[in-house]
């Protein structure tokens, strides 16, 4: 059974690489053939698209003068706090 979420991962990195999100492939996924709670199902697709997304980020930010950090941090800490405080507890 672990192979058929090694698999299901793969087609939808494969998919996410190809443009389309990978979480519109992984979320149904999840939750048709391993009966996840889309709530759950959501956050693995966020929790496998993190690391790319900080591969990406941290490959771009050593540009001078690309990142503002007071622009971020307006949107990142509300953001980050909001879902925190809104968030199904499991």
């Amino acid at each position: 059974m672990i192979w058929l979420y090694a698999v299901f991962g793969i087609v939808s990195g494969v998919i996410g690489g190809m443009g389309m999100g990978g979480g519109s492939i992984l979320i149904p996924l999840l939750t048709i053939f391993f009966q996840v709670n889309q709530t759950l199902a959501q956050g693995f697709n966020l929790l496998a698209f993190l690391p790319m997304t900080l591969a990406i980020s941290l490959g771009e930010i050593p540009v001078p003068g690309l990142l503002n950090v007071i622009i971020s941090s307006l949107i990142v800490v509300p953001s980050l706090m909001n879902s925190f405080a809104t968030m199904e507890r499991l």
